[in-house]
């Protein structure tokens, strides 16, 4: 659980860091793989993404 009443999310979480423009470049992100990789995590029940990457814009 997120805080004392907040959502229940997994233990387990995905992080978008390597999926996103910020970390590498658009000619090193593979859309290919990562929808698949997203896809896969939450068939396998993960409900906690973090995608702080996208808070660094402005």
């Amino acid at each position: 659980m997120l805080g004392k009443n907040g959502p229940q999310v997994s233990q387990i979480g995905l992080g978008y860091m390597g999926m996103s423009d910020l970390y590498g470049s658009k000619q090193t992100r593979d859309d290919k793989e990562s929808l698949p990789t997203i896809n896969l995590a939450v068939e396998e029940g993960i409900n906690f993404f973090d995608i702080a990457t996208a808070l660094l814009i402005p």
